[in-house]
């Protein structure tokens, strides 16, 4: 028998709201061309519903929605350091409208707790630039390693997810935050967050709907 050819895509490609814009149908011309020659077509919940509304609705009868599994657990010791004060720990790649930090940081501090906040992030010149104004404020820790992103927060107390703007994305992030069965606040703006989607059976979740506060008010 011939070999079957399967294609597994976890991330959207054409409509990757991450990438430019302008260069949308050139995205289109190549996933199409890829996808076509595919007997099957393996793909996670939101992707599929966001594909059948557009261009590559073509394909839906190749289309096998499948749930999104954890590649790989981290390799590492889950301790909650005992401290002073409650440590607080995010670590991933910050967006400009998509995933930024900054309402999240503001609700934190405007807290009468003794926290102890980290940020573990890659990101554009525009969030390094808006992050200055919390560096007396937080912990910032730019470019570090997945290594050392999972040692922090294999050792913090709380874990910090901000929701994903992109609802065709499945955050895969969200399934080793959950493997380290640790507290998660989970700042989302939108009421189909994908996150807080997949984060609704798990016990240990408190959602914070970001869309309720204005920076101005969380100032006074």
């Amino acid at each position: 028998d011939k070999q079957k050819w399967v294609i597994y895509q976890f991330d959207p490609y054409t409509y990757n709201y991450t990438l430019p814009k302008n260069r949308k149908d050139e995205r289109l011309k190549i996933e199409l061309e890829y996808l076509n020659k595919a007997d099957a077509i393996f793909i996670t919940e939101e992707s599929y519903k966001e594909n059948i509304k557009t261009e590559l609705k073509a394909l839906k009868n190749k289309y096998k929605v499948l749930p999104y599994g954890l590649i790989k657990k981290p390799d590492i010791d889950i301790i909650s350091e005992k401290k002073k004060n409650i440590t607080l720990t995010f670590a991933g790649t910050l967006y400009k409208d998509l995933r930024e930090p900054f309402l999240m940081l503001d609700i934190l501090l405007k807290l009468d707790l003794p926290l102890e906040i980290h940020i573990y992030y890659f990101a554009e010149n525009d969030i390094i630039e808006g992050l200055k104004k919390y560096n007396n404020k937080v912990y910032l820790h730019y470019r570090k390693t997945k290594q050392e992103c999972d040692e922090a927060l294999a050792k913090t107390n709380i874990v910090l997810n901000i929701g994903n703007a992109m609802l065709n994305q499945t955050p895969s992030k969200v399934f080793e935050l959950i493997s380290l069965g640790k507290p998660i606040l989970n700042f989302y703006s939108h009421k189909n967050d994908t996150s807080k989607n997949m984060l609704k059976n798990y016990e240990l979740v408190y959602n914070v709907n970001t869309s309720n506060y204005k920076t101005k008010e969380i100032s006074e």
